[in-house]
């Protein structure tokens, strides 16, 4: 949470970074979610019972298929389909709730693990791992806040 704060508070309304959303082209903004193919690590701990089910197919398959969708996402905006805004709408939006979605369900996993000693997320506060929710929710949230203020100007 603080990492998403200072992106929302202080990055999102730096001049640098509205000059720098203004260069870049939405589908290099749709582009760069390629790097939620990370997803399959949820899938990985899912299939070794590191991670309750639940959240490993939420998260590993949600992210999978933002990652893989931003491909046909990019290219639609490149090629100026005449359904390339839509979708990217549509695009957008999904990978914003699969986020929250995921997030929360981690939250909820944890609370219960807490209080009833069920598996939570606890696999994600072991190193490499907890690189991931460290920094991915803020991130991607970021980013999907960042194309949809892209989508909302006229340069997009």
């Amino acid at each position: 949470m603080p990492l998403l704060g200072f992106l929302l508070i202080i990055i999102f309304n730096l001049p640098i970074y509205k000059s720098t959303l203004k260069i870049l082209q939405l589908a290099d903004l749709v582009r760069i979610h390629i790097f939620r193919l990370i997803g399959t690590t949820f899938l990985l701990l899912g299939f070794y019972q590191a991670l309750p089910s639940s959240i490993a197919l939420l998260a590993g398959f949600g992210d999978i298929i933002t990652a893989v969708s931003s491909i046909f996402v990019a290219r639609a905006i490149q090629n100026n389909k005449a359904y390339a805004i839509k979708l990217t709408w549509f695009w957008n939006t999904f990978g914003l709730l699969d986020i929250l979605a995921t997030s929360a369900t981690a939250f909820i996993l944890t609370k219960l693990a807490i209080e009833t000693g069920s598996q939570g997320v606890d696999a994600l506060a072991v190193f490499p791992f907890c690189f991931i929710p460290a920094f991915a929710p803020a991130t991607i949230i970021f980013l999907h806040l960042s194309v949809y203020r892209k989508l909302f100007t006229k340069d997009a």
